[in-house]
């Protein structure tokens, strides 16, 4: 089995990067442009769709060889190290984000033009969301990746 070079592994991350922010875009734009601006709706939406499969196809294909290489170093895979790991690296960032939310959330009503959660309505046009609000069932469903 040959083992991925460091610099190799930095490209896939990179790849993998650039397929985060493109499913970021896909978002945002569905949630804050499509109302107002759907010309590149279909392009938008198929970029977002390659963007997923590619993230989770690379993802997938990292996770594999880091369990490769784990076994291959240490001649058995240690299920617990591994969860723990993946716990270390994704719940930071995880917790920050909903942090982030949370306060965003509770300045809302202080910073939108409604002086409230709510989003101003423009006539003619609707929203995915009709107001920023982060509840509880949220946050656990982020926490549990449900």
């Amino acid at each position: 089995m040959s083992r991925m070079t460091l610099d190799q592994s930095q490209q896939l991350d990179s790849i993998r990067a650039l397929a985060a922010f493109a499913v970021l875009f896909g978002h945002t734009y569905q949630t804050l442009l499509l109302p107002t601006l759907n010309i590149w709706f279909t392009a938008v939406v198929l970029l977002s769709q390659f963007a997923v499969m590619a993230f989770f196809v690379l993802s997938g294909f990292l996770i594999g060889k880091s369990v490769c290489n784990n076994v291959s170093r240490n001649r058995y895979f240690d299920v617990g190290r591994f969860i723990l790991d993946r716990a270390l690296r994704l719940y930071p960032p995880l917790i920050a984000a909903l942090m982030l939310m949370v306060v965003l959330g509770l300045l809302a009503q202080f910073c939108f033009p409604s002086a409230s959660n709510s989003f101003l309505q423009i006539d003619g046009v609707g929203f995915v969301r009709s107001e920023f609000v982060v509840s509880f069932r949220d946050i656990w469903g982020a926490l549990t990746f449900l």
